[in-house]
């Protein structure tokens, strides 16, 4: 979907069923319609969020998720985004 829909930012579990969360990632930042849109990986453990980092992640986000701290980090790249 990240691929033909363009999004403005990604939120993805690090943890997902079919595709490994840092698979996805590392897929989404090669590919040259979907390299710029930023991507926060919502993790569970510091292990996770060692594998968001290594995958090309712009930000993370511990689970149970904080909103107010996530709308934070939301705002803070859809506003580099807009600058660049």
């Amino acid at each position: 979907m990240a691929l033909s829909g363009y999004p403005d930012l990604i939120l993805i579990d690090i943890d997902l069923p079919i595709k490994e969360g840092q698979t996805a990632i590392k897929e989404l930042k090669a590919a040259e319609q979907s390299h710029s849109i930023p991507i926060i990986a919502l993790t569970r453990s510091d292990s996770e969020i060692e594998q968001a980092k290594a995958a090309g992640c712009d930000d993370y986000e511990p689970e149970p998720v904080e909103l107010a701290r996530l709308l934070e980090k939301i705002n803070k790249l859809l506003s580099t985004q807009d600058n660049a």
